[in-house]
């Protein structure tokens, strides 16, 4: 099953702040562009794999960071560095 993103953030009742669930909306777009147009070997887009991170980490409600982190951890493999995902 694939998970989409809004499913993630049905998924993210949890996290009341409004700015942190903006923090994992921005990793989310940022890793969708980094990774737009690469598919893994089995054929499916590439960011089902960090989305998919992130949803089984939102069943245990874990923070904002760590779901923003999970949504990010494939993008260092694309010449992006920490200062860029800083940004």
């Amino acid at each position: 099953m694939q998970i989409t993103f809004e499913e993630l953030l049905n998924n993210l009742g949890y996290i009341t702040k409004k700015s942190s669930l903006e923090v994992i909306k921005k990793a989310y777009n940022y890793a969708l562009e980094i990774h737009y147009g690469e598919k893994r070997l089995t054929g499916e887009d590439f960011i089902v794999h960090p989305l998919s991170v992130a949803y089984i980490l939102s069943t245990i409600k874990a923070d904002y960071e760590t779901i923003s982190a999970a949504l990010l951890h494939e993008v260092l493999n694309n010449n992006v560095t920490k200062e860029d995902i800083e940004k």
